[in-house]
């Protein structure tokens, strides 16, 4: 085995073998299973909680199996970055700092790349975004369908446009005129609300020109109902039909 680190992944977490560890820190392996078993095997007297501290540092290694030059299996141990640095943290020598920062470097280079996604994955994550851009767009516009008001679909359109863009493409129109409801008119010309919405579906006032459909909570359910509130514009059109009745 070459003098480098090798860092490879074990049910998805990142691992060094114990193999590896005691060819570059020049010692005997059976010497370093020695070691990582001291570790496991003395946990319990390390303090109350046994059973968690137990759990805990054995999670940290795991027992494996490798085939020698003469194709016989022998033991070895491969360890996780915290199961590493307990090990080594007491080994010492002229080398030993060097070793031990390089394998820091190893573990967090590969923690890096493992977490950029592959170009294929990368390619697939930006088709499911569009896709996802697409269907959110598509049920704006379905929405935009649905509705007979002017100002509902236009607000619709432009959501569309900037979910599937992914950033305003279109401007959201904005509300210039205030806006009065019924009641409000009525109070202006000396009516009832009634007589407001009824003279306004006998000559049609109810457009884009005298004001807006709005959505309302119903004060008699839960329900959301549609109503309409008129421009102040409208107001002289009441008051001329008024004059004419």
């Amino acid at each position: 085995m070459e003098n480098s680190i090798v860092i490879s992944e074990n049910n998805g977490e990142l691992v060094v073998s114990s193999r590896q560890v005691a060819e570059n820190f020049g010692k005997r392996h059976d010497h370093v299973i020695r070691d990582i078993e001291s570790i496991i095997s003395h946990t319990p007297i390390l303090g109350a909680d046994t059973k968690t501290e137990f759990s805990t540092l054995t999670s940290m290694f795991y027992e494996t199996t490798y085939k020698a030059g003469t194709g016989k299996s022998y033991k070895e141990y491969l360890m996780n970055r915290d199961g590493f640095s307990l090990l080594v943290m007491g080994f010492t020598g002229k080398e030993a700092m060097a070793w031990k920062i390089k394998y820091i470097q190893a573990f967090n280079e590969m923690e890096k790349k493992l977490k950029e996604p592959a170009p294929l994955q990368r390619e697939q994550l930006e088709v499911d975004l569009y896709n996802a851009k697409t269907a959110q767009a598509n049920l704006w516009l379905l929405i935009a369908g649905n509705t007979n008001n002017a100002t509902h679909k236009e607000i619709c359109n432009a959501y569309a446009a900037n979910t599937l863009a992914g950033r305003e493409v279109f401007a959201l129109p904005m509300v210039e005129q205030k806006t009065y409801t019924a009641t409000e008119i009525g109070n202006m010309l000396g009516i009832s609300a009634n007589k407001v919405g009824k003279i306004a579906n006998e000559h049609c006032l109810k457009n884009d020109e005298n004001g807006k459909f709005f959505y309302d909570k119903s004060r008699y359910s839960n329900k959301t109902v549609e109503s309409f509130r008129y421009y102040y514009s409208a107001v002289d059109k009441f008051r001329d039909i008024l004059k004419g009745a």
